[in-house]
């Protein structure tokens, strides 16, 4: 329903924490009242990604903050930057993108036949 909609615009699709060195933040972090994205983006900050490990598992103050029930896929990495770490950014998603993205599992096949028949 639209009502149903609106109530949805104000629910986060993420939650995020990042952790930085007072010195890597006040360098990159200028506007501490903006985003992260906001303010690399604007420096033109050039990155890699170092993906360290995938979560699958639930939380009832997450529960909570999204208004759907767990299990809530998550994710850490670390930011570097001219071979050095930047930040680690913990990232946990709301269950409401697989309306976006697709299901979180795959549909269900029956299972294939994988024989390579008779070898005669």
């Amino acid at each position: 329903s639209t009502a149903d909609a609106d109530a949805d615009d104000d629910v986060p699709m993420v939650y995020a924490a990042s952790w930085w060195s007072k010195d890597t933040f006040e360098k990159f972090m200028a506007d501490s009242n903006t985003p992260m994205w906001n303010n690399l983006r604007s420096q033109h900050v050039e990155l890699y990604r170092e993906i360290r490990r995938v979560y699958m598992g639930d939380n009832p103050e997450l529960e909570k903050v999204f208004g759907r029930p767990g299990p809530f896929w998550g994710r850490h990495y670390i930011f570097w930057h001219q071979g050095a770490p930047m930040t680690v950014v913990y990232e946990v998603f709301n269950p409401m993108l697989e309306a976006q993205l697709g299901p979180v599992e795959p549909p269900k096949h029956p299972k294939e036949d994988r024989s390579f028949g008779d070898p005669r």
